[in-house]
């Protein structure tokens, strides 16, 4: 909802009824970077039309102008964002479930290449059990997988008074 125009589409979703379909979903991001007396206008109705649902997305909670989004009947989810022992389980469970084996490495460079989006770490091990269903460490390196460096240590290096940081950091 970040864009210019979304706010119109997403007016126009709201307002058109397919022929074919009763029921509609639409899922919205960054929903409080649009106008939020105009969000507000537009989600009121929708608490009580059992015809279209919306999913909002967000990282924080609703804003004041959203406040009735925190009352019945609109139902509030919260997920935490795993990490460490939490996150090794996670990936151990849903490997296991699609039915795909991955030693110990595997579960733990996953888990760093994915850290914070478990959504997209599902994919990823769906689409790697479409391919094989054992994968190890060394078949993650030919799916260009690569763990994000952690920005600010890496800019630090690259500005230390020691030679060897630098290099490190360029590295």
């Amino acid at each position: 909802m970040e864009n210019k125009g979304e706010a119109t589409v997403f007016e126009e979703f709201i307002r058109n009824q397919p022929i074919f379909e009763i029921s509609r979903s639409v899922i919205l991001e960054n929903a409080y970077e649009m106008d939020l007396t105009l969000l507000a206008k537009l989600l009121k109705p929708l608490i009580t039309d059992k015809n279209i649902n919306v999913l909002l997305s967000e990282r924080k909670k609703p804003v004041k102008e959203l406040g009735f989004l925190l009352k019945d009947p609109v139902r509030v989810l919260e997920f935490e964002n795993l990490a460490g022992s939490e996150l090794v389980d996670f990936v151990k469970t849903e490997a296991k479930a699609i039915g795909l084996a991955l030693d110990d490495a595997s579960i733990r460079f996953l888990g760093g290449v994915y850290e914070g989006d478990t959504w997209s770490l599902v994919t990823e091990l769906r689409k790697l059990a479409s391919f094989k269903s054992s994968i190890v460490r060394k078949d993650l390196d030919s799916f260009g997988l690569q763990i994000a460096p952690d920005y600010w240590p890496l800019m630090n290096g690259m500005k230390s008074s020691d030679m060897r940081n630098r290099m490190m950091a360029l590295e």
